[in-house]
């Protein structure tokens, strides 16, 4: 994260989910099997790093 309001980063997740349901809504787009384990760690692996970062960020405003 670059220094980013929690406000603005709970935006991003949001149009995230909204991206991922759009997604299953569309099963005619869906990757090939052998490019979803792959694209599966990737995003959980961004995830991950991410709620990482959300909670530096709220260990540091509690104080």
């Amino acid at each position: 994260m670059n220094g980013g309001s929690i406000e603005q980063e709970l935006a991003r997740i949001d149009a995230a989910i909204a991206r991922v349901e759009s997604a299953a809504r569309s099963p005619s787009e869906r990757p090939q099997s052998d490019d979803i384990h792959e694209r599966h760690e990737t995003l959980k692996a961004a995830v991950s790093r991410t709620i990482a970062e959300i909670d530096a960020m709220i260990a540091a405003q509690s104080g």
